[in-house]
């Protein structure tokens, strides 16, 4: 499971990579990689990685049912946007291998591979100074076991990741 959610979660906030993305050289094909998309993605990617280094560090022993059940029943119920998310993140990169290089795509996930540990370190620090390390993990899974993280009609990036998710299923029709 690991590894799935650090495939998951590896490559984005985008929005930095938003204008190389959006320019096209092809008028009448308008690139799926748009700045609120991207950070839509972006936004995803960190909560995903924040997620996984939760569930690594939170070793607490009374937490360590919750961190399973709550991350397994997480990944089941938002099965279908994670996957999308997976693909928008795989066709981005290979977007910019196919225009600008393998070395540039190399480049570029390393650099979204940073910015989402860089994000994700400051939100864990963020939690754990407020609340403690052991009133964090609790908390964190708490709320995720309960579906509030959960992607969801009123949550941040619904609108956008849903828009994401029902072009992507267009494009598996075609």
């Amino acid at each position: 499971m690991q590894k799935t959610l650090l495939a998951l979660a590896l490559m984005l906030p985008l929005s930095c990579f938003a204008a190389k993305a959006s320019d096209t050289s092809k008028a009448e094909v308008a690139s799926p990689f748009t700045a609120e998309r991207n950070k839509a993605a972006g936004n995803l990617s960190t909560s995903l990685v924040v997620m996984q280094k939760m569930a690594k560090n939170c070793k607490i022993e009374q937490t360590e049912g919750l961190i399973n059940s709550a991350t397994k029943g997480y990944i089941e119920r938002n099965k279908a946007y994670l996957g999308m998310h997976y693909g928008y993140v795989t066709a981005f990169l290979d977007y910019v291998k196919e225009s600008a290089g393998a070395d540039e795509a190399k480049k570029v996930s390393g650099e979204l591979l940073k910015a989402n540990n860089d994000q994700s370190n400051k939100i864990i620090e963020d939690m754990t100074k407020k609340d403690g390390p052991t009133q964090a993990c609790q908390r964190y899974f708490t709320y995720l076991a309960a579906g509030e993280m959960d992607i969801k009609k009123g949550s941040p990036d619904f609108k956008t990741l849903n828009d994401m998710l029902n072009f992507a299923n267009s494009q598996k029709a075609k």
